[in-house]
């Protein structure tokens, strides 16, 4: 048998090629992973709603990261279904911070309000040692 093809002719069935499989997943994982990148960069509420939609379907279909498509699910209700189209629009733009005050400087809330957390953190640690204190 070479080629999918029997000694008689008929079509014989293949096998899946698993490592082709993974490649593939490695590489849609990968440009959804980069275009939400780019998306949080440059927030476009346009372009965001059909990669959640795309992502919600790649999240589900992968066992150990289907918990997010309900995430994502529960996004896509609150923005086509239960907001106005005023608040649906407030509420996309509100996931993203813009820190640097340059175009590309956005960052998602979460990720600013774990920096404020770290900040606040060391700022406590520091001043828990007191000024003379060399080991804290």
């Amino acid at each position: 048998m070479a080629g999918g093809y029997s000694y008689f002719g008929d079509v014989c069935p293949q096998e899946p090629d698993e490592v082709e499989n993974y490649a593939k997943c490695v590489m849609e994982l990968g440009f959804l992973f980069r275009s939400l990148f780019n998306m949080t960069c440059f927030p476009d509420m346009n372009r965001a709603l059909p990669l959640f939609k795309l992502s919600m379907m790649m999240f589900h279909t992968h066992k150990t990261i289907s918990k997010y498509s309900y995430e994502v699910l529960h996004l896509l209700i609150h923005q086509n279904v239960i907001l106005s189209e005023a608040n649906a629009n407030q509420e996309f733009y509100e996931l993203f911070v813009n820190t640097s005050g340059f175009a590309a400087g956005n960052i998602p809330c979460d990720l600013q309000m774990e920096y404020i957390v770290r900040a606040i953190k060391k700022k406590n640690k520091t001043d828990a040692c007191g000024p003379h204190h060399t080991t804290c």
